[in-house]
């Protein structure tokens, strides 16, 4: 793959060649010359095409990946993401009244914004714990994730496989919380081991009473912080 990049420093400083990577694959994909399902070079062809060390093209992918354009299969790559809402293509679809029977801790729902009601779509996944995913849609647009609550025992692999940007700390009802971008492992119906977003935005992380939380959503920090202190 033939990819200009830019390696000398011009006017105000060089843009680093992984975001350069990334943007130039984010415009094949807007422009469907990438399409769905398609398989990117392993970061090691890549990166020898391109001259470049192999963290590079592992970063651009990393942030393709967080901006949603990309999704990396465990032990299969990286592949361009598919079209739609990824919450069709999970594991483990249920209501909220068999999670709440099955899951290992009580499930918390949030009061705010006071408009929220009870979640569209919800999911109960054994990643070595008890997973709980929930999330809202857009009133306007269904194929749109408004929101999403994640609640995962202290126990559960998703908690540790996962490498998170931080952007800020700041804290939740009195406990640490980080404040940062990035994808996240769910399983897909197939069986594969998927990063990926649900949400365009930040995500909220923060741990209470052996269960982590995480809340996902294009809100602001501040706003964030109401969603997940207005858990009951």
């Amino acid at each position: 793959m033939r990819i200009p990049l830019e390696r000398r420093a011009v006017g105000g400083g060089r843009v680093p060649l992984s975001r350069q990577i990334q943007s130039h694959l984010e415009r094949l994909i807007r422009e469907g010359k990438l399409a769905p399902g398609v398989k990117l070079l392993a970061t090691r062809e890549l990166a020898h095409d391109l001259g470049v060390n192999r963290t590079t093209v592992a970063t651009a992918y990393e942030e393709l990946i967080a901006a949603g354009w990309a999704r990396a299969h465990v032990g299969q790559g990286t592949f361009v993401a598919e079209r739609g809402p990824a919450l069709d293509e999970l594991s483990g679809e249920t209501t909220l009244e068999q999670a709440q029977s099955q899951a290992e801790f009580r499930i918390r729902l949030p009061t705010y914004p006071s408009d929220l009601g009870p979640p569209d779509r919800v999911f109960l996944q054994d990643q070595g714990g008890s997973v709980v995913i929930l999330a809202w849609l857009s009133p306007d647009d269904p194929e749109t994730v408004r929101l999403t609550l994640h609640e995962l025992s202290s126990d559960s692999w998703g908690n540790r496989k996962v490498q998170l940007e931080t952007v800020t700390t700041t804290t939740v009802d009195g406990h640490p919380a980080v404040w940062a971008v990035g994808p996240y492992i769910l399983i897909y119906r197939n069986g594969d081991l998927v990063q990926v977003r649900l949400v365009e935005g930040h995500v909220l992380i923060w741990e209470s009473a052996s269960v982590t939380y995480r809340v996902e959503s294009d809100l602001t920090l501040e706003e964030a912080i109401q969603v997940a202190e207005s858990l009951e």
